[in-house]
């Protein structure tokens, strides 16, 4: 078990990776690292013992910069007394790539054999993180193809690594003059949660074995990373403009699949109240029928209420579609719950049909306000 860290800031993030790793020191004692990031030149200082007693003064004054990760380690694998084991490692190709990793890898020897024979590169220590590192190393270099860095090869890389590595892990990674890269191991096994802080210079990003590194500066968000997820924070604005442009497209698209979801619910209600009308279709209760919409009616406003906090701080318009469509399942299943107490009761058939067909107001403001954004 050992404690990462890894923060996009927009001040210097030596201070905060230290203190990060205050916090995360219940998760390693035995070694501790920093590495900060300035125009796309590295900077290193870690060593054997406590977070408090690895770093003075004058190390902290030599790693500025506003983006860096943090290491702190409790020895699965390697040797606890050999300061060279002490992360995060380096590696100077492809692009240069620094990385902290919590966990372990089942397979270690097996890639460090493949290593030497197949991929050419030498692990120098008894570290699985090394190990880790080069693989992921490798599967950049593979994917890149001598070619500029972007989003798409990283990935690929990415999920090269998860295919050749087995194991648990969770990883914090600095490419050279790109951003900061973090991932979990397919299934999962290890923390990573993510956290967004917004400043008067613009949104700040911290991602950490831990939640409380994360309340701790005041950072929100504080959502856990799923199985096999890869998050990418890009440096340059070039890259950054082109991961913006490519966020766009798929907010777009997103947009206008629930602008599509809004216009098929429209139809629903309309057939289905219109016909029940018409029909003088009496609502029939049933004992699974009752429990699931009960539970709808509990469950939706609570995930609509979560969705709509989310959205506070993404301002999207898909995900704003999204709820509108789960406030509509919520009120459908409480029509239906209201329309087959009031037939049972007072026999009001048609109650349930005019709720539903009442709803096509709040329903066809949301479709059109979709279809609007999606247009956009």
């Amino acid at each position: 078990m050992c404690g990462i860290l890894g923060i996009v800031a927009k001040t210097p993030v030596n201070q905060l990776l230290y203190d990060g790793l205050l916090l995360l020191q219940h998760r390693g004692q035995d070694a501790a690292g920093i590495v900060t990031s300035e125009h796309k030149a590295f900077h290193m200082h870690k060593g054997p013992g406590m977070v408090r007693d690895v770093f003075r003064t004058r190390n902290m004054r030599s790693l500025p910069g506003e983006v860096g990760i943090g290491h702190c380690r409790y020895p699965t694998a390697g040797s606890a007394f050999n300061a060279g084991e002490a992360q995060p490692f380096y590696v100077n190709s492809p692009f240069g790539i620094v990385l902290g990793h919590n966990g372990n890898l089942t397979n270690s020897e097996v890639l460090k054999q493949e290593m030497f024979r197949q991929d050419l590169r030498h692990i120098n220590t008894n570290s699985d993180s090394e190990v880790l590192l080069n693989v992921l190393a490798h599967e950049l270099e593979l994917a890149a193809k001598g070619q500029k860095l972007d989003p798409e090869t990283i990935f690929t890389a990415v999920a090269n690594v998860h295919r050749r590595c087995r194991g648990a892990y969770a990883v914090v990674a600095l490419i050279a003059g790109y951003g900061l890269l973090a991932f979990r191991d397919p299934f999962g096994i290890r923390p990573l949660v993510f956290g967004r802080n917004h400043t008067d210079e613009g949104p700040e990003y911290l991602v950490a074995s831990e939640s409380v590194a994360l309340t701790a500066f005041g950072f929100d968000s504080v959502i856990e990373l799923l199985s096999g997820v890869t998050l990418l924070w890009w440096l340059s604005a070039e890259a950054r403009g082109a991961v913006t442009a490519r966020i766009e497209g798929m907010e777009r698209r997103a947009t206008q699949i629930s602008a599509a979801l809004l216009v098929l619910l429209c139809g629903y209600v309309v057939l289905t109240g219109v016909a029940g009308l018409l029909l003088r279709l009496h609502p029939e209760g049933s004992v699974l029928g009752v429990a699931t919409s009960a539970a709808a009616v509990v469950v939706m406003p609570l995930l609509a209420w979560r969705k709509l906090r989310v959205n506070k701080t993404l301002d999207s318009p898909a995900l704003r579609a999204d709820i509108a469509e789960t406030l509509t399942c919520a009120y459908m299943a409480a029509a239906t719950l209201v329309g087959t107490a009031l037939n049972l009761l007072a026999g009001w058939w048609w109650a349930e049909y005019v709720a539903a067909l009442a709803l096509l107001v709040f329903i066809v403001l949301e479709t059109r306000e979709a279809l609007e954004a999606a247009r956009s």
